[in-house]
């Protein structure tokens, strides 16, 4: 895995974006009520968490090389943001740099 590569990533990020794995919502909620697809869809373009699975060349640039953001974190990104994506029922949100709020702390 390179730099900006996640495997099976099927898109490629230019410029400032960058490409997300977001979290998949479930059909079924915690207390077991079956959601409509429609209902599944809804929620799913308002989700606002994921993984960093490829960066454009440009991404972060603007921030000193070790506070930047890399492929693998988990961010949190404003509701929303970009363009969504399915490809093998994986959801993908292909949005801009300045569109992360926050990243999760690795716990070490």
């Amino acid at each position: 895995m390179t730099q900006n590569e996640f495997p099976e990533c099927p898109y490629e990020a230019n410029d400032t974006c960058i490409v997300i794995q977001e979290d998949k919502v479930e059909e079924v909620t915690k207390g077991g009520i079956l959601l409509s697809k429609d209902q599944v869809n809804r929620e799913q373009n308002s989700a606002t968490e994921g993984t960093i699975v490829n960066l454009g060349c440009m991404a972060f640039y603007d921030i000193p090389e070790e506070h930047r953001f890399k492929v693998g974190d988990r961010v949190i990104y404003k509701k929303y943001s970009g363009v969504g994506r399915t490809y093998n029922d994986i959801p993908y949100r292909i949005m801009n740099d300045k569109d992360i709020a926050a990243r999760e702390r690795k716990h070490e």
